[in-house]
């Protein structure tokens, strides 16, 4: 039954996609199909290589809009905040799947494949919607279908981590759910892989969530009416579902971000926020009063290790740390690996050889570092801290949703930033394949729109009209 469910959403938003009449009126359907982190089909061997229904969405939408957008692109000369250094992510992702496969490990041609379409993905979604300029309208068109979609996903998972919906993993695969045996999960029903991955993929459903959250909260700022209740509904939704995973990187993220977006955001809100905070907290004490005694143990546990040194010293943490240790120091040892990497996808090459424990690295600089050698950690920073500028630049527009848009633009990648220290938060490319999709989504849109090139401006002094005219 949920196989024909998702089927039936996508179909629908693949229609709404090809009739919209504008590329910007489609944009709000393909970032809704975002939030449906379903996995279609599996792929090869890779158990999360997954094709999402945002995959789908995309390609509808590139074959209806793209005539538009690229006549757009090449008119205007459009490749700004940080476009150009993901078309490098996806040559140089060509160039090193192609080379290690000839030279290196022949035995990776799919996750080699698969990342390198990932990239092209990243780099197109980005290019179309900077060219889809919306206006007023459009915009707030937009913010409605997206909003409606993150409520309801938050509200589906708000009611499956209190174990009113029963969707879990642990329910479908027993014990071992949490280790993620990859047998099981391609030789589960569809429902049951969905249900894992709805309900037990931590980096998918913090790292969507955190963005969720600074979204819904551009909304309540922007709008005015019902929107604006809903809006903030949805980001008390979506910062308590930050919490009720538990990842603690996306928590360190959402703390940063957190503090990013109270710059950014208009002064005198404090306590409406103030009021939101308390009922967040009151949710989570709640959450934590109905689940059993063993998940709450594991929640505070995962809590305190975000302030609690000793904590840290034993577990995942540990792990990570060791592994970054041990990839820093083989890189440095192995300057072919240093330069190329083993390929884009071919991380379990270090895995494999016992160089790290972990099969992403949980950290997305030295991911993309192992992956795709020095070349990739530089475009890598560069995408960030390009987009952070062309946002923080932009901050004091003279359009109110401009202004907004970019405070939540340098909230979500700064967030992010932070989180990938702790996971592959940052492009990733098979079980976060379709969150980093949405990812770039949401920061292109917002990019489109901090650019307010068709957004009504405020009318200006007349005195400044006439300085402007003899300038120019």
């Amino acid at each position: 039954m949920l196989t024909y469910v998702v089927l039936s959403i996508t179909a629908y938003l693949v229609l709404e996609i090809l009739r919209a009449a504008h590329s910007a009126d489609a944009t709000g359907y393909l970032l809704v199909s975002g939030l449906i982190p379903l996995p279609l089909y599996l792929v090869g061997k890779s158990a999360e290589a997954a094709a999402y229904p945002i995959d789908v969405c995309l390609l509808a939408y590139l074959v209806a809009h793209s005539r538009s957008a690229l006549q757009y692109v090449l008119e205007h000369r459009v490749l700004s905040a940080g476009v150009s250094a993901l078309f490098g992510f996806s040559i140089l992702a060509t160039f090193s799947g192609i080379f290690n496969f000839i030279t290196f490990d022949s035995g990776a041609l799919k996750f080699y494949a698969y990342t390198v379409v990932r990239f092209w993905e990243y780099a197109f979604l980005a290019t179309f919607l900077i060219a889809s300029r919306p206006d007023k309208t459009q915009v707030r068109r937009i913010c409605i279908l997206v909003i409606s979609g993150i409520l309801f996903y938050e509200i589906l998972h708000g009611l499956q981590v209190s174990g009113i919906l029963p969707l879990s993993g642990e329910e479908y695969f027993g014990p071992r759910a949490a280790e993620y045996d990859a047998g099981e999960v391609r030789a589960s029903p569809f429902s049951d892989r969905t249900a894992w991955f709805l309900t037990s993929y931590r980096g998918v459903i913090g790292g969507t969530a955190s963005i969720n959250a600074w979204f819904s909260l551009m909304v309540f700022e922007a709008f005015r009416g019902k929107i604006k209740a809903v809006a903030l509904a949805t980001a008390i939704l979506s910062v308590f579902s930050v919490l009720a995973v538990s990842s603690r990187s996306d928590i360190a993220g959402l703390a940063v971000a957190a503090v990013v977006f109270a710059f950014c955001a208009p002064s005198g809100r404090w306590k409406v926020y103030a009021a939101s905070g308390v009922a967040i907290i009151g949710l989570y004490a709640a959450y934590l009063a109905i689940v059993p005694q063993a998940d709450q143990a594991t929640a505070m546990s995962r809590m305190s290790e975000l302030w609690n040194p000793e904590l840290r010293a034993v577990g995942d943490y540990a792990d990570r740390s060791a592994d970054r240790a041990s990839l820093a120091s083989y890189l440095q040892e192995h300057p072919r690996e240093l330069l190329i990497g083993t390929g884009p996808g071919n991380f379990h090459w270090y895995e494999a050889r016992r160089i790290t424990y972990n099969f992403f690295g949980h950290n997305s600089y030295l991911h993309w570092t192992g992956e795709l050698g020095i070349g990739g950690l530089i475009l890598l920073l560069s995408w960030c801290f390009s987009v952070c500028m062309y946002a923080a630049t932009r901050r004091k527009s003279q359009s109110h949703i401009a202004s907004l848009a970019a405070g939540t633009c340098l909230a979500i990648v700064t967030g992010r930033m932070v989180t990938a220290w702790g996971s592959e938060s940052l492009f990733g490319t098979q079980g976060m394949g379709g969150y980093s999709l949405y990812l770039v989504g949401i920061v292109y849109l917002l990019v489109s729109i901090i650019s307010d090139a068709s957004l009504p401006r405020l009318s200006l002094p007349r005195t400044t009209k006439v300085l402007r005219n003899m300038s120019v």
